[in-house]
């Protein structure tokens, strides 16, 4: 796989690891490498804005609910055109829901919108290993995160929570390993920016 150049971006960049033909590489990596840049962060921002709307009023829960229904549709989509934000996105579901963050109508009404488009189209692949890991991290962020909020040091270990940074942590590991693309990552990392740049907008912006 690695003698073929085509495969081999295709391997880091898309992470799936060589198994189309040269041409279906080159073609997902256009297809699907747009799409990992506009939605994660876009998703991200969303779940925080939505989020915001409902726990501290700062965001408009009026836009939160066709928000939510935006989100929920675009999230199950990607999820059925590609194993690994299937895998990525399932972590993040399942710690939500683990926490207890799925606490309002309009998380609610995207968590059924995913669901419904993932139903509908059957065509979802998760990968194990990797959603076990990812996982493990989105659910020790959430629980990490919650009491990183209650305390006002600035520890390293409080910084790193806050900053929810266990799930980046692993997603570089997956892609040190060649376990995930290299789109993929970027990706992660920028669901996380959107979502603390939205978190961070009434101190930056008022």
């Amino acid at each position: 796989m690695f003698l073929n150049p085509i495969n081999t971006i295709y391997y880091w960049v898309v992470g799936i690891g060589g198994k189309m033909s040269p041409s279906q590489a080159a073609n997902t990596v256009l297809t699907l490498a747009p799409a990992h840049f506009l939605l994660y962060p876009f998703l991200g921002g969303s779940i925080k804005y939505i989020d915001d709307a409902f726990d501290i009023g700062r965001s408009s829960r009026l836009l939160a609910y066709p928000l939510a229904l935006l989100s929920g549709l675009l999230m199950g989509l990607l999820m059925t055109l590609d194993p690994m934000s299937a895998t990525i996105f399932s972590a993040i579901i399942l710690a939500a829901i683990v926490s207890a963050k799925v606490d309002n109508g309009a998380f609610t009404l995207g968590l059924l919108a995913t669901m419904a488009v993932v139903g509908l189209r059957r065509t979802l692949v998760i990968l194990p290993v990797q959603f076990g890991l990812l996982s493990f991290a989105a659910i020790l962020d959430e629980i990490g995160s919650n009491k990183a909020k209650m305390m006002t040091s600035s520890s390293p270990l409080v910084t790193f929570f806050r900053f929810r940074m266990s799930l980046k942590a692993v997603a570089i590991i997956l892609f040190a390993t060649g376990a995930m693309g290299l789109s993929h990552l970027l990706a992660v990392l920028s669901f996380d920016f959107a979502y603390h740049l939205v978190d961070g907008r009434g101190a930056i912006w008022s």
